[in-house]
């Protein structure tokens, strides 16, 4: 019986016999070992350990083939089953063979493997390369390996339409909620904007903003939309021109703004009239919007006594003939357009029965609009 030594001798001049002496050692071969082994990080079953130290004399001649199904891809088009052999062109020793065992990993994000076919939907734009792996069919020592590039370009969309949701107004020409719709841009001549595919977009990979031509309130301000593709957006999506950023001018309204108005209590004299009363509420500052001061006129509309001293209701233009403490309604209408009338403001007036009723002093303001008021 031969000791381990022994056939540790034998199998090294075995493999100096396969490689010849113009070749490098390729592999060490230990007759004694059978387990499942690695060959280049592929698992194979064997019954002689099989590791790589250089360059083999029965290496496959892997390479990639010019045009393969997977040169030129887009985010969101389907790849179905395209076979890893289509990929490269294999041969040993001059000869193609048809008994080869394939394997691939680095594939782009949304594609994966079954067997010998790839399917799935490209997620992500960008380019890089795939590892394919090649085994002699009958022999699991003998493989080559190939880097087969790939590119998977984003998809080509267009801004189909934009949409302004409601804009109130204040002082500038910011346009608000906007609503965008996007598309396929196909370079198919028969499509129309109408027949292009509808697109999907998330809040997360676009950005839209846009400027009124005029910031005052209108049923039909025009206005320019920007539309810019997000970090996010630009891993699947491009515009027109390879672009990031697509334009769109439309159309929306601007709304009037609402007046906040409080009226302090208002002292007058008995008897002062109806007029006295509107002097007073001359006074009265009313701003909008950034502080803009806001013209216009106060309505006196209605007025409700107050108090047990008051025993009979008073029409709103003799009221102030009876002493007494009275709830007055009034509408303030403004001058500028970009503003509500607004309606039932209520204050209190307390009609004196002395003719001395003194000056009284108020000052009110309010965080916006803001009113102010001295007496």
């Amino acid at each position: 019986m031969k000791t381990s030594s022994t056939k540790r001798v034998l199998a090294f001049w075995l493999a100096v016999a396969m490689l010849g002496s113009s070749a490098p050692a390729a592999f060490a071969v230990d007759m004694e070992t059978q387990p499942a082994e690695q060959v280049a990080g592929r698992s194979y079953a064997s019954s002689r350990r099989v590791t790589r130290t250089g360059a083999s004399t029965g290496s496959l001649d892997v390479k990639e083939k010019s045009s393969h199904g997977l040169k030129q891809l887009t985010v969101g088009q389907a790849v179905s089953d395209v076979d890893i052999s289509s990929l490269v062109t294999v041969s040993k020793a001059g000869k193609e063979q048809d008994t080869y065992h394939y394997e691939v990993s680095g594939l782009p994000k949304g594609l994966t493997v079954s067997g010998n076919k790839i399917s799935g939907t490209p997620e992500q734009a960008g380019s890089g390369h795939i590892t394919v792996t090649v085994t002699d069919g009958s022999d699991s020592s003998v493989f080559g390996e190939r880097q087969v590039s790939y590119t998977v370009n984003a998809k080509k969309i267009k801004v189909k339409s934009a949409k302004i949701g409601e804009n109130i107004y204040d002082g500038t020409d910011c346009v608000k909620n906007i609503t965008v719709q996007f598309s396929d841009d196909t370079n198919n001549p028969s499509d129309t904007q109408d027949t292009l595919a509808d697109i999907t977009l998330e809040s997360s990979e676009y950005e839209a903003s846009g400027k009124f031509n005029s910031p005052d309130v209108g049923s039909n301000v025009s206005a320019d939309i920007t539309v810019k593709l997000t970090d996010e957006g630009k891993k699947k999506y491009i515009f027109d021109g390879s672009t990031d950023e697509a334009k769109i001018s439309v159309q929306g309204e601007i709304q009037q703004a609402d007046l906040e108005i409080e009226v302090p209590e208002i002292p007058i004299q008995k008897g002062a009239g109806l007029d006295a009363v509107k002097e007073k509420l001359k006074k009265i500052k009313v701003k909008g919007v950034k502080d803009e001061e806001i013209q216009g006129e106060f309505e006196l509309t209605n007025v409700e006594p107050k108090g047990e001293n008051v025993s009979v209701a008073r029409e709103i233009e003799d009221f102030t003939q009876t002493a007494g403490n009275y709830t007055v309604t009034a509408a303030f209408t403004p001058k500028n357009n970009n503003y509500k009338k607004k309606e039932n403001i209520k204050f209190n007036c307390i009609v004196n029965e002395s003719a001395a009723a003194g000056k009284k002093e108020q000052k009110v303001s309010f965080a916006n609009p803001k009113v102010s008021v001295e007496f």
